[in-house]
């Protein structure tokens, strides 16, 4: 039947069919995404109709000796079910061949939908950045180790993600965009830059041939690290024992006469980090850069400045006017940092009001992950 444009509309609206439903065309993306969505759940699920007790039992091999909390259980544990379900083999065969294979021989997909649920049967896990956001309904991530660039839709339930951030997941094809497998750990820039760093030396130090390949097998143990042993101060290169020595001395005096919070004493050895590989310093007595450290974090933490260059400097054994030359060198080398890092100095400002008042924060750095 030809329904005319001044006909009642077939949705019951009361409406005529040109004020209402004619104009209303579904794209053929958001209908194959939609069907995609609905195999990922099923995919995820998947392992329990081939033999979930032996699946779980694999799993086991990768759960760390220390005990840890039902949170942190259940992220790992989703965690390494997507990662078993694309890249070990069970039964044979991955889970996800063996659950296109159900598909195909069952014919009732779309060819559009199986040929692209059949391109998630290679899928090694990606840690991109995020380069452009849209709406927040879209995002742009690059590929840290191909530089490949990859257009993903974003999940309604995705937490808030921001231009710098780094991304470990699977990103999986739907046709003209991709979409992670269930969800993706996210990193801050500081922190993101720190693990890319990382993965990339010891990528370098193994006998892998493709950095895929790397993440493919090593992915279980990667997670235990930035989960549970990530330490972004832990982590970060000193390319001079002074430059350390510096930190060093800035940690100890910083919490002389009050704590500092962890938050800041981290922010305080990373900007001073970024500051050494960028300036490259010579640093012949690093009480005064310390110094200079101490009074460049008062500084730009809104609440903080509660000793005077006078008093630093008499803190650390240094004259006023070395402390003021360091502090100035540090402040124009840093920045365009100081302005990409107002979140964490947002969040370290807030622990330090929290000390202030008596209720301080024990140090989790993994909790960043799932926040």
């Amino acid at each position: 039947m030809i329904r005319g444009r001044n006909d009642d509309c077939p949705c019951g609206s009361g409406k005529k069919y040109k004020k209402c439903c004619l104009n209303k065309v579904v794209s053929m993306d958001e209908i194959i995404g939609k069907e995609l969505n609905h195999l990922q759940e099923q995919l995820y699920g998947y392992f329990e109709q081939k033999d979930a007790e032996m699946f779980y039992s694999i799993l086991d091999h990768y759960f760390p000796e220390d005990e840890i909390s039902e949170e942190e259980g259940i992220l790992l544990t989703t965690l390494l079910i997507l990662w078993a379900t694309l890249e070990k083999p069970f039964m044979k065969i991955t889970l996800v061949q063996q659950f296109i294979e159900d598909k195909r021989r069952g014919k009732q997909l779309r060819p559009a939908v199986m040929t692209q649920l059949e391109k998630w049967s290679n899928i090694p896990p990606s840690f991109s950045k995020i380069i452009n956001m849209t709406d927040g309904n879209w995002m742009e991530v690059e590929d840290v180790a191909t530089k490949e660039i990859k257009r993903v839709k974003v999940f309604d339930n995705a937490p808030e993600l921001e231009v710098g951030m780094s991304l470990l997941g699977f990103l999986l094809p739907y046709g003209s965009y991709y979409s992670y497998f269930l969800l993706a750990l996210h990193f801050g820039e500081g922190d993101g830059d720190i693990v890319a760093d990382t993965l990339s030396q010891l990528y370098g130090d193994s006998d892998y041939k493709e950095f895929s390949e790397f993440l493919s097998i090593e992915f279980p143990y990667i997670l235990n690290w930035v989960l549970f042993d990530f330490d972004p101060v832990e982590e970060l290169r000193w390319d001079d024992p002074a430059y350390f020595r510096v930190v060093d001395l800035f940690a100890e005096r910083a919490t002389q006469d009050y704590e500092y919070s962890n938050q800041l004493l981290d922010l305080g050895a990373i900007m001073w980090n970024i500051y050494c590989l960028k300036e490259k310093p010579s640093i012949r007595k690093p009480e005064v850069y310390a110094a200079g450290l101490h009074y460049f974090i008062d500084t730009n933490i809104p609440g903080l400045g509660i000793l005077t260059q006078k008093e630093l400097a008499d803190r650390y054994g240094v004259s006023a006017t070395a402390l003021s030359k360091a502090y100035r060198k540090m402040e124009e080398g840093l920045n365009d940092e100081v302005e990409k890092l107002d979140q964490f100095m947002e969040r370290a400002m807030k622990d330090e009001m929290l000390n202030r008042a008596g209720l301080k924060r024990e140090k989790q750095s993994h909790k960043r992950f799932f926040e």
